[in-house]
């Protein structure tokens, strides 16, 4: 390579690299800095999660199971989705208080590497390689995406893997080699699953792009398609050992199928909002979740070469035809919900909308380039004629005044489309070299200067933390967390009453209850709504919603509390910490006390066989506060009828206001249902005689506790919403009788498991069962997964509460072994292995098989292509379905109808034109082979819906399985019925 070509690939790399520091420096989360690049998700979840990457890497944790997930859970998901990136490994060189440089690093070096990555691509696909291509290069780079999204780390290796893919497919189309395409996917994947999916739908619509504008004849185009088919299916199937436990897993979430309401699918036919955010600036901290509006800004200067590329002459018809059938396909994507919805496979994004959005500006910039090329051929009018239309849209954007649109930014995006208006009109009407190479230069400063201020004025107004409160917290904190751990013979789970991420488990690494992952077990989330947890899908907040019942069979032994009062637990030791946070953090200590639970139970107890039947009390559908829930508990477990949670008398005056008898109990027990519908920012304000005694908030709305004050009193409590629609519901108020719960614990105490050892995903521990107690009850969540081992015999274990782990012991002493494996591994390292050595065999056979597969179509031309309408019917039918049933909400059996129309027209069209070439003109002919079609289609359409009541209401099969099931008996019927009545009649008339 020449000297010249490494610098332009240096410079690729370093100019956004410089650029990011810059705006680091300038932001001061530079290293060393006073501030760091912690907001939103970054610091609400991925810290912690970095935090527990660097504890897999130093052995601590495994990336197996944990303890630290919550009260417990598989991690292979986790590690998939956040953690699976190669950069990750750089974590290992910093230590936890300089945890926030790492990701600062990695961030950069993912940024810089998309720029190298874009040069590369461009720089081979139109065989071009100056100066001009860097402008290019750092458009992409530093695009809104990557930009206004930093703080999702985990989503930018997509980012620099897209350019790669391109040309990894350009090499399939041009040159029939996959190697590089290949490889590049099978990372892709590995790196973020959820993005590399969105690659593959990319991957697909360019081959088709480049497919049509570069096939030669037929065979050209079958060698390509069986290199991209069978690569593209190995590359996916080499990832196996990661992906196939990562579904499973997947399986026991709330995002299993979405959680779509239709509330989700308002059309987004606001052009001008979408054109909004091509503006310098377009963004600011109140749009950081950016639920409506794409991230398209990649420069100013993309806008006119995209409008001259449609009208230049030099560029061919059909390629400005395909080009605008991809635009169009991401422009309908980003207006129509639906077509959204399959981008994020099926499921509506939980803020952070158009998470694809990175690959619409790869193709723009794509294009952008190619017009660049023959900019020569357009005239100056197209110039003035531009710069009017987008002035007017501007003068839209202005009247529209959009939030997170700076005016001031639309006038300089204005003055700078001009300029760059003029620098381009001047380079391609000057044919003196020197003043060509100036204007060059002119070019790529001021792009890289305009990339510059969007990105800091983008990021200017995010509420960044500081790095001395992280360093603290991470010094502090983790130094009095780490005096009270259980050892290796112990375990016991502690919580905090404050905290710096919604994960602080991870990031201290110790065993708790909260959590906040998008792979959290539903069961769990599901329980602890029914305890008076504060849940949502994808969280679990814990620590201000406890109460010592709950901590006790949960094995909460340590509370960390800004509070001097923690129920009756004893205080064990304080220490001081910052009562502030941000800019002045240090500047006034207050202390933290900790208290220890005395009653808490270990990880393993026996209890009564009832507990096998709790789920029975919910028959009649009765209605339980989450205090009776609570009592039912812990009734089942010693076999007691008494009541532990007792309730006050509570009178309704009116929806806002109640009266309440209180006792001289020490503390209250509070819980008040309310709905607040799609309210952004709910608050319901809890008074008692006119004192604010709580709030609820999106993040608090659980059970509350409050130190008595008013005993033997009647007191009145007044709800003060700050939405006159939020609905608040009968308030319960209850005490706790402390002797009888004590009385309840010690039965359980005298039966608890034994930790002889614990070593990450590894149990062992002695117990004795009696008589009376012959159930294992574990406070670890009920999954699969778990092999236990009783006296060194394997035994099943069922769901206790619906979501723990239970399992038979018969009476006496018992070795108890636990020890978890994801689902689904071991089957996926052999399919990795095995589709491995295939794509080894592939790549050194390649022309070989390629060409064995090539004269095999052409042999059996028809049935192959039959086979392949076949399944591009049951895609089309299964489509349909889903949206009917799963987006809709149609029922599965008109569902099944709808799926067979949109199939059968389909499948008529392509057997006729693609699989049976019949060309008739004779309309009797044409009307006879309709009927004869749809008849038979009629036909198999009755076999599918009677095998769909046959398996999913006789058989009770899920219907999405059954579906598949009938889809390929359907597929054989209909060969047969077209081979010997529709088609062959055709033909031989």
């Amino acid at each position: 390579m020449k000297k010249r070509n490494i610098k332009y690939l240096l410079l690729a790399f370093f100019i956004p690299f410089f650029i990011c520091l810059l705006v680091s420096y300038c932001k001061s989360f530079f290293f060393g800095g006073h501030r760091n690049l912690l907001v939103s998700d970054l610091q609400g979840q991925y810290v912690s999660l970095f935090a527990y990457f660097q504890d897999v890497l130093n052995g601590k944790e495994s990336f197996l199971y944990s303890f630290t997930k919550g009260l417990g859970g598989n991690m292979i998901g986790t590690f998939a989705y956040y953690l699976a990136s190669p950069f990750n490994l750089l974590l290992f060189f910093f230590s936890k208080p300089h945890l926030t440089w790492g990701i600062l690093l990695i961030v950069i070096l993912k940024i810089s590497l998309s720029g190298f990555t874009m040069y590369l691509y461009l720089k081979n696909h139109y065989h071009k390689d100056s100066l001009i291509l860097l402008i290019f290069s750092t458009a992409y780079a530093l695009m809104a995406y990557n930009v206004n999204y930093y703080f999702n780390v985990l989503w930018l290796d997509a980012v620099y893997y897209a350019p790669l893919m391109l040309l990894g497919i350009d090499y399939i189309i041009k040159n029939k080699r996959s190697l590089l395409y290949g490889i590049i996917l099978s990372l892709a994947i590995l790196s973020n699953y959820y993005i590399g999916y969105m690659l593959c739908i990319f991957a697909c619509l360019y081959f088709l792009y480049q497919l049509i504008l570069n096939y030669k004849d037929k065979n050209d185009i079958v060698c390509s398609i069986v290199s991209f088919g069978i690569i593209s299916l190995l590359a996916g199937l080499i990832t196996s050992f990661l992906l196939i436990p990562t579904i499973l897993e997947l399986q026991n979430t709330n995002r299993a199928f979405g959680i779509l309401t239709n509330d989700n699918f308002n059309i987004n036919f606001n052009i001008f909002k979408i054109l909004s955010r091509t503006y310098i600036g377009a963004h600011n901290n109140n749009n950081i979740l950016n639920i409506t509006t794409p991230n398209i800004y990649c420069n100013i200067i993309m806008l006119p070469l995209i409008f001259f590329y449609f009208l230049n002459e030099k560029i061919e018809k059909k390629e400005k035809k395909l080009s605008g059938i991809m635009l169009l396909i991401f422009v309908l994507s980003i207006m129509i919900p639906y077509l959204n919805m399959i981008w994020h496979g099926f499921n509506f994004p939980n803020g952070f909308n158009y998470r694809f959005s990175f690959l619409f500006i790869l193709f723009i910039i794509f294009i952008a380039d190619r017009s660049f090329i023959d900019i020569k051929f357009i005239s100056l009018i197209p110039y003035f004629f531009f710069f009017i239309i987008y002035c007017l849209i501007s003068l839209v954007v202005i009247l529209s005044k959009y939030s997170y649109l700076n005016l001031v930014m639309v006038y300089v995006s204005v003055a700078c489309l001009g300029l760059y208006l003029i620098l381009l009109y001047n380079y391609s009407n000057i044919n003196n070299k020197r003043q060509v190479n100036l204007l060059k230069y002119l070019l790529v400063i001021l792009v890289c200067a305009e990339l510059f201020f969007n990105f800091f004025l983008s990021i200017r107004d995010f509420k960044v933390a500081y790095q001395n409160e992280f360093n603290g917290y991470t010094t502090i904190i983790q130094k009095e967390i780490d005096k009270y751990k259980p050892h290796d013979n112990e375990f016991y789970r502690m919580e905090k009453t404050f905290n710096y991420t919604n994960m602080d488990s991870m990031l201290l690494n110790y065993k708790s209850v909260s959590t906040f992952l998008s792979t959290l077990n539903a069961k769990m989330i599901n329980f602890f709504n029914n305890i008076g947890g504060t849940t949502h899908d994808i969280s679990i907040i814990y620590w201000d919603n406890n109460t010592p019942l709950i901590d006790s069979l949960f094995g909460i032994k340590y509370y960390y509390s800004r509070s001097g009062d923690r129920f009756t637990y004893y205080l064990v030791d304080q220490f001081t910490f910052s009562r502030f946070t941000g800019l002045i953090y240090g500047m006034k200590l207050g202390d933290i006390y900790i208290y220890e639970n005395s009653n808490a139970l270990s990880l393993g107890y026996m209890v009564n066989s009832k507990v096998k039947d709790f789920t029975n009390i919910f028959i009649n559908n009765e209605k339980y506060t989450s205090f009776e829930f609570q009592n039912l508990m812990l009734q089942t477990m010693v076999d007691s009828n008494d009541n532990y949670f007792k309730p006050y008398n509570v009178e309704q005056i009116n929806q806002y206001n109640y009266i309440v008898d209180i006792k001289d109990a020490e503390y209250l027990y509070i819980i008040i249902p309310f709905q607040a519908g799609n309210i952004p920012k709910p608050n319901l304000d809890i008074y008692i005689n006119e004192k604010l005694v709580n709030t609820y908030t999106l993040v608090n709305f659980g059970v509350f506790t409050l130190k008595n004050e008013y005993p033997n009193q009647t007191v009145k409590m007044t709800l003060r919403p700050n939405y006159a629609s939020i609905k608040p519901f009968l308030p319960s108020v209850y005490y706790l009788d402390e002797i009888k719960l004590n009385e309840a614990i010690n039965q359980l105490k005298e039966n608890q498991l034994i930790i002889e050892k614990y070593n990450k995903n590894y149990i062992k521990g002695r117990i004795v069962a009696t008589k009376e107690k012959n159930v294992l009850f574990t406070s670890i969540p009920y999954e699969k997964g778990w092999t236990i081992k009783v006296d060194g015999q394997k035994v099943d274990y069922y769901k206790v509460f619906d979501a723990f782990i239970g399992l038979d012991l018969s009476e006496g002493e018992h070795l108890i072994e636990f020890t978890f494996l994801p689902p689904g591994l071991k089957l996926g390292i052999i399919v990795s292995l095995v589709s491995l050595l295939i794509f080894g065999i592939y790549i050194w056979k390649e022309k070989q098989i390629r060409e064995f597969i090539t004269n095999l179509y052409f042999k059996y031309e028809e049935i192959i292509n039959y086979l392949i309408v076949g399944c591009l019917t049951t895609l089309v039918n299964f489509i349909i379905y889903v949206i009917c049933t799963k987006l809709i909400g149609i029922d599965y059996l008109i569902s099944s109808a709808l799926a067979w129309i949109g199939a059968v027209t389909f499948a008529y069209i392509a057997n006729k034109w693609f699989v049976f070439k019949c060309k008739r003109e004779d309309k009797k002919s044409l009307i006879k082979e309709i009927y004869q079609f749809i008849k038979y289609r009629i036909i198999s359409l009755s076999i599918d819906l009677g095998l769909m009541f046959i398996i999913v209401d006789l058989i009770k099969l899920n219907d999405l399985l059954a579906k598949i099931i009938v889809q390929i008996i359907v597929i054989i019927v209909n060969y047969v019925f077209n081979k010997l009545f529709v088609f062959k009649t055709s033909k031989e008339s």
